[in-house]
């Protein structure tokens, strides 16, 4: 088991030895790198998996869970006067500027621009 971090492998070797295939190792593992590595890993970005079913012959299967552009979005999204900004807005990560639910008063953070 070989991941970005010593700890993450451990836990898919964990998963793994104890019963588990090799899709929940690989949860298990995305889950433990967004904790030892939250600013390199987590669930808020994509992925692509190739699974192997069992069975005579073996049936693969591919899932695409990239995220995905807005509609409206174009090549020069992110540029002006030809050259690249940076925005947070770039990210693809789900975030929003205005949440849908607010958090109570006390809980409140500013995001930046």
């Amino acid at each position: 088991m070989a991941t970005a971090h010593p700890l993450a492998s451990e836990v898919g070797r964990d998963i793994l030895a104890s019963g588990g295939n090799a899709f929940d190792a690989a949860v298990a593992v995305t889950a433990a790198l967004a904790v030892v590595e939250p600013y390199g890993s987590g669930l808020g970005g994509g992925g692509f998996f190739l699974l192997r079913e069992a069975g005579e012959p073996p049936h693969y299967r591919f899932l695409d869970a990239r995220e995905r552009a807005p509609l409206q979005a174009s090549a020069d999204l992110y540029r002006r006067d030809g050259q690249v900004r940076r925005s947070r807005r770039a990210t693809a990560l789900p975030v929003s500027r205005r949440p849908r639910t607010r958090a109570p008063a006390g809980e409140r953070r500013s995001l930046p621009p």
